[in-house]
């Protein structure tokens, strides 16, 4: 299990490979390349609740094992607690080896909302 960020310098990427299956023709483990596209992460200060709610937002990749359950990226009740209850951060917390095992890959973008001062008071939808 673990976190990442992306990278515009390195051009980060991540491979997914299952270490048992070559494929025929070239003789490459079989598996993805992900290739994260770089967004910007949460803006809301440490430690603030917008910022204990929503974990899910300070890291680009979230990867860990697959349990039947992990469903919340954000939390279980995220619009309705303190602070995020059984998501992403909780199952990366667990740190179980993910190497040949099922696991989720998670990758957060497009998540901050910059609103404009034409926005103030009201957000269009």
């Amino acid at each position: 299990a673990g976190l990442a960020d992306t990278s515009l310098q390195s051009n980060r990427c991540f491979k997914i490979v299952n270490e048992a299956k070559r494929n025929p023709v070239s003789g490459n483990l079989v598996g993805f390349k992900i290739v994260p596209q770089p967004s910007q992460l949460i803006l809301a200060r440490p430690g603030s609740v917008t910022r204990r709610r929503a974990r899910v937002g300070e890291y680009h990749v979230w990867v860990s094992r697959y349990q039947d359950g992990d469903l919340w990226a954000g939390g279980r009740w995220t619009n309705q607690s303190l602070e995020e209850i059984d998501g992403v951060a909780d199952y990366v917390a667990r740190k179980e080896n993910v190497r040949s095992q099922d696991l989720f890959f998670r990758h957060t973008y497009g998540l901050t909302h910059n609103p404009r001062v034409e926005d103030f008071p009201v957000i269009p939808h």
